[in-house]
């Protein structure tokens, strides 16, 4: 699918903008996935953006940004992507400014994601954790780039993880190179990191246990 704009819909309780369930490999290029919304309070609430249940999806030069969830949610999952099972793929595409209780960009439930050095994952929040993503039984991976201020900045979450949340101890994050200097100061919770995290501002949050991370020690 080429050159759509899927903006402005909603849904009870999940993929606002786009709900795909497949057995197959799908592949969007320059698609907008904006301003969507999920209205139902339910554990169900999940995808604001969209709601992936597909072998893999990669988007191409796309924009996923601007979707959320009811005023008042305290249930809503995944703010621009829910993703359970699959691989789903960013290049040269931004996830951001999307919002949620948990996982504001990306909520990954026993699903990966992969991204480009030329996506940009900014300015997404969370009422609770993950303020750009939440991993379950998840994994991570920037392929050959590097997690920066200009990649992964601006996102929030209270209570831990305004980068990204990690659940459990079979969730691994991957990197050529790790940014620790502006890149993880930019994004930004409220409690204090615990032994699990890699930066002192919550940019990484481990949930009390380690977890693993490639070219990185992770306590």
């Amino acid at each position: 699918m080429n050159n759509v704009d899927i903006s402005g819909n909603d849904a009870l309780y999940r993929g606002g903008g786009l709900y795909i369930y497949s057995d197959y490999d799908v592949a969007f290029t320059e698609v907008s996935i904006t301003a969507n919304e999920v209205t139902g309070e339910s554990s169900s609430a999940q995808g604001a953006g969209a709601y992936l249940d597909v072998l893999s999806l990669t988007l191409t030069d796309s924009d996923v940004s601007a979707n959320e969830f009811g005023p008042s949610s305290t249930t809503g999952c995944g703010g621009g992507v829910y993703s359970i099972g699959g691989t789903l793929t960013l290049a040269g595409t931004a996830l951001s400014t999307n919002a949620a209780y948990i996982g504001g960009g990306w909520y990954g439930s026993t699903s990966a994601i992969v991204l480009d050095e030329d996506s940009q994952l900014s300015a997404n929040s969370a009422s609770y954790h993950g303020g750009w993503a939440y991993l379950s039984s998840s994994d991570f991976t920037c392929a050959g780039s590097t997690l920066t201020s200009g990649g992964l900045s601006s996102n929030t979450a209270p209570s831990g993880g305004a980068g990204v949340y990690i659940f459990d101890t079979s969730s691994t994050l991957t990197a050529t190179v790790w940014d620790t200097g502006a890149g993880p100061v930019e994004n930004l919770a409220d409690t204090v990191p615990n032994d699990a995290s890699i930066a002192s501002t919550n940019y990484i949050y481990g949930n009390d246990e380690p977890f693993t991370c490639t070219n990185r020690t992770c306590l």
